[in-house]
């Protein structure tokens, strides 16, 4: 680099000697300059045009500086960027809760986000109702989970999945110490206590994972599975309802149905979802008057055995609900009222 800085400099000072010569010889014949004089002016012309050149340089720099600077601080900003700390995942929300609830260190709040390496607990007799992505998921009292992505890693207590009637739309895999489950369906529970984990479906199917072992479960339209699985890899199966008993939590905890502006038998068909029953029609009648839209205060939320009970009140139907496990609605007579 200083080589080549030697050259510059040199064919400057050779161009600067040739336009000295220009310049003297310009007007043709003159007068003979004494040597002293002709020293000091070329001198002084040489300074003049140092001068010059620096001036052009000292501009040049003054415009490049500020480009300069500007790069260096977006480079900045991109490496800051970059390296900036990493903002949790939002991977659900808090849609109602029952008592006192919490997410990290702080209470549990109706709309509040949940991310990725939340921790969850539910106090006793408290319940929370969380959505994840369309994922309807519910603890009962003294319920624990981590959330991790696609994860729930449940360590105690009782959770409550359900996946709505499009199954394929979640990959929630609910952990437990004892393995972990995942849906082919859309609605089971799982319970976790110190010595064994409890595994039941209502509706669909499930996929049980013990180490390289899958085993899947299905439900029926009368019964569902129940599976037990303790510390020491023993399983046993067994059959049981899918209303009442181990489900009985699940529709305190629910989020409730808004009836206004609704079907009778959407509401009906709702209702028995929720408590694992079978809806019936007595007669096409019944079934006609199930057509008409239901009453109800706006933006009230009403669970499972509310609903039931208003249909009977407001409408001419008759709602009972029989010990196996059917919700029967049946035409009433007008007399009667």
């Amino acid at each position: 680099m200083s080589a080549e800085r030697h050259d510059s400099d040199q064919k400057s000072e050779q161009k600067e000697d040739a336009l000295v010569r220009r310049v003297l010889t310009a007007a043709g014949e003159r007068l003979v300059v004494p040597e002293h004089f002709r020293s000091r002016w070329e001198t002084t012309f040489r300074d003049e045009l140092a001068r010059a050149r620096d001036d052009v340089r000292r501009q040049r720099i003054a415009r490049w500086v500020p480009l300069a600077a500007g790069i260096a601080v977006l480079g900045l900003a991109v490496v800051l960027f970059a390296n900036r700390p990493a903002v949790p995942e939002a991977l659900g929300t808090v849609v109602a809760t029952q008592g006192y609830s919490e997410i990290g260190s702080g209470e549990a709040a109706e709309g509040m986000r949940i991310q990725s390496g939340d921790v969850v607990r539910t106090g006793p007799g408290s319940y929370l109702t969380l959505n994840f992505a369309g994922v309807d998921v519910r603890l009962a009292p003294s319920t624990a989970i981590e959330t991790d992505r696609d994860q729930l890693h449940l360590t105690q207590g009782q959770l409550y999945m359900d996946i709505g009637e499009s199954p394929s739309r979640s990959t929630l895999v609910v952990v437990t110490p004892f393995g972990e489950v995942a849906h082919t369906g859309t609605q089971f529970l799982v319970d976790v206590t110190l010595d064994a984990m409890i595994l039941a479906v209502r509706e669909g199917a499930v996929e049980l994972r013990i180490g390289r072992a899958r085993v899947n479960y299905r439900a029926t339209a009368t019964s569902a599975p129940l599976v037990r699985v303790t510390r020491r890899g023993l399983i046993e199966v067994s059959d049981i309802d899918r209303h009442g008993g181990i489900w009985g939590w699940t529709d305190s905890a629910g989020p409730g149905l808004v009836v206004a502006g609704r079907s009778t038998n959407d509401a009906l068909s709702w209702a028995a979802r929720e408590r694992g029953l079978r809806l019936e029609y007595l007669t096409p009648a019944a079934r006609r008057r199930a057509a008409a839209l239901l009453s109800a205060p706006p933006d009230h939320a009403m669970g499972a055995a509310d609903v039931l009970e208003l249909v009977s009140d407001i409408t001419y139907l008759r709602v009972d609900v029989t010990g196996n496990g059917i919700v029967r609605g049946s035409e009433r007579d007008r007399d009667a009222d």
